[in-house]
């Protein structure tokens, strides 16, 4: 191979000029680079894609090094990387594998353009590339949230014994294991990540039950008089008596376990089960008499409004009773593991700060809440109070977010301003632990998960760069437009102050009936054929905007179904049952709903593990293709009637 020549002197380190490469890839240090074979081989193959042809590697002819540099000598922190040039030399520089991920994809951003949009390939922006360089001078980033997670752990899916979500897609879905990874390389890409942690619902995996229910009863909660020991779904109820000797040494041994066998698990949750169900027993009242919180109650959860939540009013807060039994158990795990964090929901019963007991140095506070809802003052407020509360009552902040899902199934909820807002804000306030729940709903919901990921990394970033650099990566000619229909739904879902503002429906999911009418989806149609018209000649984009359009059908048929389910059940009467004998008007807007109910299940197995909605979050409460639920089993009763 001929000697490639010498760029010119330049601030900016040439590294390809009108599709000459002036570049050798090396990584360093060479005995170990094998540890980086994964990130060096994805960044060789976007180069290669963007440039269209053969990447040297360790090839002297070159006058330029472009190094990948691993070493653990280097006084950087865990997921901090830098980047430093000179004119014949450009480093990306790290301590460990994870920040190598982080300066690659960094560095495939900013010198070539790409990104990824979505999970799978036409998510990916790849633009073509004749001339590469690099500004010569040192950059060094890290991220500002230490956890920045969408993956969810724990007990999740109560109809199926309390399975974790991955298992529930895996095993009762039947999805496949490359459309789950496709996920995880995208939460990757988009420098998700951080602490490696097993969180989520973990009480029902320490105490089962089924294992311990009859032999020591005493070890669960004792509400209305009775030990509640009896299995129930694996996620709900059994909750434990935290005043329990035995209950305490469980949770730490369970911790001890986890991180034994798993050296490389920064976090461990002892979280409770989900709902409420907490324990009575004389001993647990002197731990919450000698806080002086005895008669003190709880607050709303995060929910779709604050009326559907104030359930939680009438039960006693527990949160100080948790603390002090997080300072027992957290004792013992820090003798084995000094280093090591556990985790525990500020949730249901504990989502009142506590007022007198403070959580131990070596444990998360993770509160619950759902920041989609912030459109609605009251309910952002109220969670920022105790979130500014809590982080006095412990050193370890952290937040559970519901931007992913909630009680708005799969449909369009777009919020780019509130995920702007709240990040920063919840960073100010001490957090620096965040979950938002999983998601696959890419094509409704995508731009919140893509912001979302990006304001994890930097909560000062820009909204209005980023969603017009989303819009026109993605889409071309048609970004306008494409960001039109994107502000339409946002702007709708401002206007109803998060949804709160609908009218009342039986149901909750009636509701949506009123968030997205008739003509709002036709005119969103109207937007899309736009859309392919201006980007007729980019057939990559077009693609892009095709995606878009099955979340708009999902979005549709969902909403198509809901309105003849609403229909039927204002035909059934005040109490959404139909006394016999049923009229032919309710059989015949029965038999409607269920033929709209038919037209979404058969787009949901049509559309499935393509990341267009999130196959979990559509079957999770009514099951595996609507089998689980009580409302189409009523319309199907009443269609079927004579």
């Amino acid at each position: 191979m001929s000697k490639a020549k010498s760029p010119p002197a330049t601030d900016r380190v040439l590294l390809v000029q009108e599709g000459q490469i002036h570049f050798t890839l090396n990584r360093e240090p060479p005995q170990n680079s094998a540890r980086i074979l994964r990130v060096a081989d994805e960044l060789v193959g976007y180069l290669e894609r963007c440039l269209g042809q053969r990447v040297p590697q360790y090839e002297a002819n070159y006058p330029v090094v472009l190094a990948l540099v691993c070493d653990a000598r280097l006084p950087l922190k865990r997921e901090e990387f830098e980047i430093i040039a000179d004119p014949a030399r450009v480093e990306l520089r790290a301590r460990t594998v994870q920040a190598m991920h982080h300066a690659v994809y960094h560095f495939l951003e900013t010198a070539c353009g790409i990104r990824w949009l979505w999970p799978g390939p036409s998510g990916e922006v790849v633009p073509p590339c004749r001339n590469l360089d690099w500004p010569v001078g040192t950059i060094r980033q890290e991220p500002a949230f230490v956890w920045r997670s969408m993956h969810g752990g724990g007990a999740v899916y109560g109809q199926r014994g309390g399975q974790d979500i991955v298992t529930g897609q895996h095993a009762v879905l039947r999805l496949p294991l490359a459309y789950l990874d496709d996920y995880e390389v995208w939460c990757r890409r988009n420098r998700l990540g951080g602490l490696r942690t097993a969180c989520g619902h973990r009480w029902a995996e320490i105490a089962p039950p089924e294992v311990y229910g009859k032999s020591h009863p005493e070890y669960y909660a004792l509400v209305d008089g009775k030990r509640d020991a009896e299995p129930f779904d694996g996620k709900h109820h059994n909750q434990p008596c935290l005043s329990n000797p035995d209950v305490i040494r469980l949770m730490a041994d369970y911790a001890i376990a986890r991180f034994e066998s798993e050296p490389d698990l920064d976090v461990c949750s002892l979280a409770l089960n989900d709902g409420g169900g907490s324990c009575a027993c004389e001993a647990c009242r002197r731990i919450d008499e000698a806080a002086g919180v005895a008669d003190l109650k709880g607050v709303p959860n995060p929910a779709g409004t604050l009326e559907s939540s104030k359930k939680y009013l009438n039960r006693p807060s527990i949160t100080d009773r948790l603390a002090w039994h997080m300072q027992q158990v957290s004792a013992r795990v820090a003798e084995r593991f000094p280093d090591k964090l556990l985790l525990t929901l500020i949730y249901g019963d504990c989502r009142r700060p506590p007022q007198h007991h403070r959580f131990p140095d070596n444990v998360i506070a993770q509160y619950c809440v759902m920041g989609a809802m912030f459109w609605a003052e009251p309910q952002r407020d109220m969670a920022f109070d105790h979130l500014h509360e809590l982080a006095g009552c412990t050193k370890h902040l952290g937040v559970y977010e519901y931007y992913a899902h909630g009680s708005w199934i799969e449909q369009h909820r777009l919020f780019p301003e509130l995920i702007a807002s709240t990040m920063p804000a919840f960073y100010k306030a001490g957090v620096r632990y965040m979950f938002l729940g999983q998601s696959h709903g890419f094509a409704n919901n995508g731009l919140n998960l893509y912001l979302a990921a990006r304001f994890l990394w930097d909560p000062a970033a820009s909204l209005d760069a980023l969603v017009e650099d989303y819009c026109r990566s993605g889409f071309g000619a048609a970004a306008p437009t494409v960001r039109t229909y994107f502000n339409a739904f946002a702007e709708r879902w401002r206007e109803t102050k998060s949804g709160t503002t609908l009218p009342p429906a039986k149901m909750l999911r009636l509701s949506l009936t009123h968030l997205y009418d008739v003509p709002f989806l036709q005119a969103r149609q109207e937007e899309l054929e736009t859309a392919r018209l201006q980007a007729e000649a980019d057939p990559t984009a077009l693609d892009r905007i095709e995606f878009l359009a099955r979340g708009l059908d999902y979005t549709r048929l969902h909403g198509d179904a809901l309105r003849a389910t609403e229909k039927a059940y204002a035909l059934a009467g005040p109490e959404g049952e139909a006394t016999a004998p049923v009229s032919s008007e309710l059989r015949a807007a029965a038999h409607q709903a269920v033929t709209a109910w038919s037209a979404y299940w058969g787009f949901v197995r049509a559309y499935g593990a393509r990341h267009i909605f999130d196959d979990w979050r559509v079957h999770y409460h009514p099951g595996p293709y609507g089998a689980d639920d009580p409302i189409l089993q009523q319309l199907e009763t009443w269609a079927a009637v004579k």
